[in-house]
């Protein structure tokens, strides 16, 4: 095999920005990605990618009001690296829905 898939990657956020107001809070990222570009020629040398992570939270209970829930979308949009300047199209786009639920005081876990 190539070993492709043990190859490093390195994140590095470039611009954090919080916002903490309105219903909720969020943060909105600019991360660069490298790694190793891989293949027989191009042994050593790297490419770098751009990574757009906004998240947006939200509180509220459950539906039966008895757990208190954290609900939350997060986008992330990737963009290619020509020349040190990201393109203005995005090469994917994700988005995740998230629901993290705190269970009541006095229940255990088992």
């Amino acid at each position: 095999g190539s070993g492709s898939g043990n190859q490093a990657v390195e994140l590095k956020v470039v611009t954090r920005k919080a916002d903490l107001g309105g219903e909720g809070f969020g943060f909105n990222e600019l991360v660069r990605v490298t790694t190793g570009a891989g293949g027989l020629f191009l042994a050593g040398q790297t490419v770098q990618r751009a990574a757009r992570v906004q998240r947006r939270f939200r509180r509220a209970f459950s539906a039966d009001g008895k757990a208190r829930v954290v609900e939350g979308l997060e986008i992330v949009k990737t963009y290619r690296v020509l020349d040190g300047i990201a393109g203005e199209l995005p090469t994917s786009t994700t988005k995740s829905q998230l629901r993290l639920v705190r269970p009541p005081t006095g229940v255990s876990a088992s």
